[in-house]
């Protein structure tokens, strides 16, 4: 007896997720469920992984905690256009330019 190496399944997809995948599946030449198993594939294999999605050597993982010393209040994160360009202003004031 021939046995399928795919399970039927059936899910509900929202208006955009159909649009979306239908658009790209024509762009790539490649099924909406293709597209479907590729993402759950590579949802398994980055869960399934120790390391994570990010690697714990990935540069990536520099950034982190570069706002903390832009203020001591504890709002770099929340407010920190303000601080950033506030202190640029203040930097081109002590060169002369305005």
């Amino acid at each position: 007896m021939y046995m399928p190496s795919k399970i039927r399944t059936q899910l509900y997809l929202d208006a955009r997720q159909k649009k979306v995948l239908e658009e790209k599946s024509v762009k790539m030449g490649k099924s909406v469920g293709y597209l479907i198993r590729e993402a759950i594939d590579e949802y398994l294999r980055l869960s399934e992984s120790e390391e994570g999605p990010i690697a714990p050597d990935d540069p990536l993982w520099g950034i982190l905690g570069l706002g903390e010393s832009i203020t001591d209040d504890g709002s770099g994160s929340e407010r920190h256009d303000e601080h950033i360009y506030d202190r640029e202003h203040e930097s081109w004031k002590k060169d002369g330019a305005e």
